[in-house]
C-alpha cells in the first residue's frame, strides 16, 4: 500500500497542510522543533489512534487550537481509501475508515506502519518491552487473529498479579492454569513468526554484503534470536512451579511471554555493548525490513516505515547503505532530517522519480523542486 496524500490541520507547530508524497523516499526537512516529527505522528494517529511517542494525544494539539485533524488518502490493490482521525480536547478520538467510524483495531489493520527512531532510544538500546513489542506488532500484522490471543493472555495475567500483590492465593491456580495454556499458544505463534523473521533478517544481511563489500563486520555476522521469556529446558508449567516463591515475594508473574525478548548479537557478543551507533541503527534498519518483507510474503504489500531523525549517530558511509537499503526494499517511507543534512542528501543523486524533498518552515511544508536525477 501506498500514502497518496497527507492533510493535517491543528497538529502542534503546523499550519494547515497538504503533502503528497513519493511511493518511495519522502525527506521530511527541517530546524528543531519545526515540526518534522509530529508529521510522522499524524501518520502514525491513522494506523494507530494513538503517538508512536507514547505521548497524551491531547499535547498533539496546537495551543491555540481546540483539536486536531488528520485525513490520510491511500492505495491498495488499486482501490483507494480515505482515513481520518480527530481528536477534540478532553474527549474520545473519532476515527473513520472510507466515512465510516472505526476502532483501533480496524485502523492497524487497514493502515500498517512501522516506526523506527534514529536516536538515542532504538531497537538495541531500549528496554525488552519495545523489541516484545515489535515482535507481536509484526507478529499481529501477519495473523491478526493475534490480538484477540494476546489480550486474553493480558487480562488473565492482570489477574494472577491482582492475587499475587493482595497475598490472595485461593484462586491463584486457575489463573495459573489460565496463562499458561495462553502462554502455549503465543509462544507457538510467536515462535512460528520468528522463523521466518529469522531466514528474512539473513538474507537482508547477505545482500548488504553483495552491494557493500565493506561493511562493518559486526553488522556481517549479526544475528537475531528468540527468548520465549523462561527457560527452554522447562515447559512453561514446571516454570511457574519454580517461580513460584519468587513470585509471591515480587507480587507479581516472573514468567511467561509477556517476559519474552529478542537478542542481537554479533560473533556472540551483544551489539549493544560492542557496537556503534551506526552499527546499531544499521542492524534495527534490518530488523525492521525483515519485518517488512514477511509481511509482503503473507500480505502481498508492504506496510509504511517511518523513521525519525535519520541523521542521528550514522556516519556517512552508513547513510549510503541505509539509503541503499530502504530503495532495495520498494517501500514507501517518510524520513525526517535536520535542514542542514538537506544538501548532503541532494549530493547522492537520487532518482526523482523515486524519491521527494520537503522543509517545513514556518510551520508550512514545501516541496523541494532541486532534486537531482540519477547519473
Amino acid at each position: 500500500m501506498r500514502v497518496l496524500q497527507l492533510s493535517t490541520t491543528g497538529l502542534r507547530s503546523l499550519d494547515l497542510l497538504t503533502v503528497f508524497p513519493s511511493p518511495n523516499l519522502n525527506f521530511i526537512f527541517g530546524k528543531n522543533n519545526a515540526g518534522k516529527t509530529s508529521l510522522l505522528e499524524a501518520l502514525y494517529l491513522c494506523g494507530n489512534a494513538k503517538s508512536f511517542k507514547q505521548t497524551n494525544v491531547d499535547s498533539l494539539i496546537k495551543k491555540d487550537k481546540k483539536s486536531l485533524k488528520v485525513l490520510l488518502k491511500s492505495v491498495k490493490f488499486d482501490e483507494k481509501y480515505s482515513i481520518s482521525y480527530e481528536k477534540t480536547l478532553n474527549t474520545q478520538k473519532k476515527a473513520k475508515i472510507n466515512d465510516k467510524s472505526a476502532n483501533t483495531f480496524s485502523l492497524m489493520v487497514q493502515t500498517p506502519l512501522m516506526c523506527l527512531t534514529f536516536g538515542s532510544e532504538n531497537l538495541i538500546n531500549l528496554p525488552p518491552e519495545y523489541r516484545r513489542g515489535l515482535l507481536d506488532t509484526g507478529l499481529f500484522h501477519v495473523k491478526h487473529e493475534y490480538y484477540e490471543i494476546y489480550r486474553s493472555f493480558s487480562n488473565n495475567l492482570k489477574q494472577r498479579n491482582k492475587l499475587l500483590k493482595t497475598a490472595t492465593y485461593e484462586n491463584l491456580d486457575f489463573w495459573t492454569n489460565k496463562i499458561i495454556e495462553d502462554s502455549l499458544i503465543i509462544n507457538k505463534h510467536r515462535d512460528d513468526y520468528f522463523q521466518e523473521l529469522q531466514r528474512a533478517y539473513a538474507t537482508i544481511i547477505q545482500e548488504i554484503v553483495g552491494f557493500d563489500k565493506e561493511t562493518y563486520d559486526d553488522i556481517k555476522s549479526s544475528q537475531i534470536s528468540y527468548y520465549q521469556g523462561w527457560p527452554k529446558d522447562l515447559s512453561m508449567k514446571e516454570a511457574c512451579a519454580s517461580c513460584l516463591d519468587k513470585d509471591k515475594a515480587l507480587k507479581y508473574s516472573t514468567a511467561g511471554p509477556h517476559r519474552a525478548d529478542v537478542f542481537i548479537t554479533t560473533n556472540a557478543d551483544n551489539i549493544k555493548e560492542i557496537g556503534s551507533m551506526s552499527t546499531q541503527i544499521i542492524v534495527s534498519l534490518c530488523f525492521m525490513l525483515a519485518q517488512a518483507r514477511v509481511f509482503h510474503v503473507k500480505q502481498k504489500y508492504s506496510p509504511i516505515l517511518l523513521i525519525d531523525d535519520l541523521f542521528f549517530g550514522i556516519d556517512d558511509k552508513n547513510l549510503a547503505l541505509v539509503i541503499n537499503l530502504l530503495l532495495e526494499s520498494k517501500i514507501q517511507c517518510f524520513l525526517t532530517a535536520p535542514d542542514l543534512y538537506k544538501e548532503t542528501i541532494t549530493g547522492l543523486n537520487l532518482d526523482h522519480k523515486e524519491t521527494k524533498m520537503f522543509e517545513l518552515k514556518n510551520g508550512v511544508i514545501a516541496e523541494e523542486k532541486n532534486a537531482k536525477k540519477n547519473i
